[in-house]
């Protein structure tokens, strides 16, 4: 079911999801039709940079604006530990990371988190364009750190706690199975 912007605005979210607001919201999807007309033009099969220099070129066209491989300071325990870069920042509010790969995986949406954590975002796009159909290969990623913290302080979140093959992986994220942890590490690998 395709939901129009005035259907999403007029919708609640469920009890404690997070969702942006109605400016990004649009914001990300002038972004997405901006990928769509790149990946009708080029079609999937090139290199990530190929599609993120059409994208910028697109951005432009469109007045959309942008700042590209965006730079992301990441601390530790509030220790500055170095930078991410970012494929794109939208309008200052908007993370996009540009992939052209088989398959999105999770190790890709942890990037985006990772960035949107660092950045103080709260939505990213993950953009495939591998996918044969563009609209495929679009995957939003919502960050809300409060409603994390308010679940973890509530009891909601589960500590969890696996064993797999010497290691051991906790806390809230952690998987719940062995095949999980199996394959976590090997997206990691």
């Amino acid at each position: 079911m395709v939901r129009t912007m005035a259907d999403r605005q007029g919708a609640k979210a469920p009890r404690g999801l997070f969702e942006p607001s109605a400016a990004i919201d649009d914001l990300a999807h002038r972004v997405i039709g901006a990928a769509i007309e790149v990946h009708r033009h080029l079609g999937p099969g090139f290199s990530e940079g190929l599609y993120e220099e059409a994208l910028a070129i697109e951005f432009g066209l469109r007045t959309i604006p942008f700042s590209r491989q965006h730079s992301l300071r990441v601390s530790y325990k509030g220790y500055q530990v170095g930078e991410g870069r970012a494929d794109f920042v939208i309008a200052e509010s908007l993370v996009v990371e540009v992939k052209a790969v088989q398959q999105l995986l999770g190790v890709h949406s942890a990037q985006v988190i990772s960035y949107l954590k660092a950045g103080d975002y709260h939505l990213g796009l993950l953009l495939n364009f591998r996918e044969a159909v563009m609209r495929h290969g679009v995957k939003r990623v919502v960050w809300n750190p409060s409603r994390l913290q308010n679940e973890h302080n509530a009891g909601h979140v589960k500590e969890r706690q696996v064993a797999y093959r010497g290691l051991i992986v906790a806390g809230c994220d952690a998987p719940e199975t062995f095949e999980a942890v199996e394959e976590d590490l090997d997206a990691i690998a």
